[in-house]
C-alpha cells in the first residue's frame, strides 16, 4: 500500500492475513518513504514455526515528539 499525504501520524493500525507454508519462515516489515528519514518497523520476525497462517493486528500509538 502506498500513501500520499504527508501528516504527522497519531496512531497506526496493521492489518495482516498471510497465508504460507511456514510461519516461521516470514519477516514482515513497514518501511516509510525515504523523506520521513525513518527506521523500518519490524512486525513479525520468524516466529509461528510450522504454522501456515498468520493473522494478526499491530496496534501502536505513535508518540508525538
Amino acid at each position: 500500500m502506498y500513501v500520499s499525504e504527508a501528516r504527522r501520524l497519531s496512531d497506526l493500525i496493521v492489518q495482516a492475513d498471510i497465508e504460507h507454508a511456514f510461519v516461521g519462515d516470514l519477516v514482515v516489515t513497514i518501511v516509510p518513504p525515504p523523506e520521513m528519514n525513518a527506521e523500518p518497523v519490524r512486525l513479525h520476525d520468524r516466529t509461528g514455526g510450522r504454522g501456515r497462517e498468520l493473522r494478526r493486528t499491530y496496534d501502536a500509538l505513535v508518540r508525538r515528539g
